[in-house]
């Protein structure tokens, strides 16, 4: 699947040029903006996944005089049952988010660990994106929640150089002679 390799791509060129372009104020409130989004679409697909109608299906019956009677169903995840593995990956799918979140919401508030929370959030969703057919959904959150990540790592590199300088000599240039 190339989708979720080409959404980090992008998500990584272009909030590492942005990070550079945004004033630290509005850098930090985007991080948050795009964490929470990542985080209700993340929490939406997974709830969709539990209770939505996950798996379709035909019944053939035959009555009595041998005609065929075909009908469709459907059921969610809780009606078929979750095997333990399974609600092990959800719960930590939906926690990941959640620690997205607060890992945000640490970094508007210039938490130094918070940004940490927000790439050890990622742990979980993007091998699960990568190999899960069932959960492709999740795509659209996993690049939300990386662009956010990348674009708290990535802001104002430049501004920083510059603002530490220390002051030298004024350039006077050689003289011969």
């Amino acid at each position: 699947m190339i989708v979720l390799p080409a959404g980090m791509l992008i998500a990584l060129v272009t909030m590492s040029i942005l990070g550079d372009r945004l004033e630290d104020l509005v850098r930090r409130r985007l991080v948050l903006g795009l964490a929470t989004a990542a985080a209700l679409v993340g929490w939406v697909i997974l709830t969709y996944t539990v209770w939505g109608p996950t798996y379709q299906g035909l019944v053939t019956t035959l009555d009595g005089s041998g005609d065929m009677a075909q009908r469709e169903y459907t059921r969610s995840l809780v009606e078929v049952g979750i095997s333990p593995l399974t609600g092990s990956v959800l719960l930590a799918e939906a926690v990941s988010f959640g620690a997205l979140v607060l890992g945000a919401a640490g970094h508007v508030a210039r938490w130094r660990a918070g940004r940490w929370l927000m790439a050890g959030s990622l742990v979980v969703p993007v091998p699960v994106a990568f190999v899960s057919f069932g959960l492709a959904a999740l795509i659209p959150a996993v690049v939300l929640a990386f662009a956010a990540t990348v674009l708290a790592f990535s802001g104002g590199r430049g501004r920083r150089r510059q603002a530490h300088r220390p002051p030298g000599p004024p350039d006077v240039g050689l003289r011969s002679g």
